[in-house]
């Protein structure tokens, strides 16, 4: 009896120990199974509506890896980048998938909507990169390993220049980074604005600025006299030509081969700028704002350098009262 006994709970515990095994086995199996596409999406809103931008870009990039070609999955994806603060990849992430759906008009409108400039009362997008964006000319060409331009390489006589695609507002921020060297030393990189549309590419120490009819702020590395041109490496605002400088203050970060950070801002009738966060530049008078456009530009003439630039991001200032 004992012995009978003894079997059957051997067989009941034998019994038992199937069940859980295959309890955890479809439990297991269950946490474990990917979620489907739609789940995702359902995921996605959810974490959206609660401003969990981290995890609903998650669920949006699973979309889009399951299901490539539904467009929610890239426009989620861009909203969860945009509260994140990321501007630049919420662009990127549309171009994606526009190149997997063309034409589609939600993608297509968002994109818009993301990379046109901010209009007066409305909040710019904050820290768009819009470096890839310009349009080249002359010698400038991309440097897809940072996202830089190189605007003119260290070659004798070179001149290159990049354009903003739209016009300026009466007051602007502009930040960018810029690194000049690693050649024989000439001749800088301007940024112009309130500028004519066309403006073609000189070589020398001009640098593409003469009939602008435009300001700039140049940052000079070599001494050309007939530009009454400081003996040193200088960051100068110019009008109209390259020697008419309302401005000029010597500083060697113009040219290091190292990357500083510029920040120039024009607010009513004052143009102040920066450089690593130390004040360079302040002008008060008048600023004429015929014209609307801006661009970069850079040249070399018989001695040369590498001159870049990168992080562009151009932000609308409300109009002073």
């Amino acid at each position: 009896m004992k012995k009978r006994t003894i079997v059957f709970v051997a067989i009941a515990i034998a019994v038992a120990i199937v069940g859980i095994g295959f309890t955890l086995y479809f439990i297991n199996s269950g946490s474990q199974r990917g979620l489907t596409a739609p789940e995702h999406l359902d995921l996605g809103e959810r974490y959206l509506l609660d401003l969990d931008y981290e995890q609903a870009l998650i669920h949006f990039m699973a979309v889009i890896e399951i299901e490539p070609m539904n467009p929610r999955g890239y426009t989620g994806a861009a909203e969860a980048y945009v509260g994140l603060g990321d501007a630049t990849s919420a662009a990127a992430i549309l171009r994606q998938g526009l190149e997997q759906l063309p034409g589609n008009e939600d993608i297509t409108a968002m994109l818009d909507d993301l990379t046109r400039p901010a209009h007066d009362g409305e909040t710019p997008l904050p820290n768009y990169d819009i470096t890839l964006e310009l349009d080249l000319t002359g010698d400038s060409i991309l440097d897809a390993e940072d996202n830089s331009i190189l605007l003119v390489p260290a070659v004798d006589w070179s001149s290159g220049n990049a354009f903003f695609r739209s016009h300026l507002s009466d007051n602007f921020n502009i930040k960018f980074d810029y690194k000049i060297g690693g050649g024989t030393g000439a001749d800088g990189i301007v940024v112009a604005f309130f500028a004519l549309d066309e403006i073609p590419t000189v070589v020398g120490g001009q640098l593409s600025f003469d009939g602008s009819e435009g300001y700039g702020i140049e940052f000079d590395s070599y001494h050309n006299q007939e530009y009454n041109d400081s003996p040193n490496p200088h960051i100068a605002l110019i009008h109209g030509e390259a020697s008419n400088h309302l401005v000029s203050v010597d500083d060697e970060r113009v040219r290091t081969n190292q990357w500083h950070t510029a920040d120039i801002t024009v607010d009513g009738d004052r143009i102040t700028a920066k450089i690593d966060g130390d004040a360079i530049i302040d002008y008060t008078g008048y600023i004429d704002r015929t014209n609307r456009s801006m661009y970069f530009a850079a040249s070399t003439g018989a001695s040369n350098d590498n001159h870049y630039i990168r992080s562009v991001v151009l932000t609308e200032l409300p109009l002073t009262v």
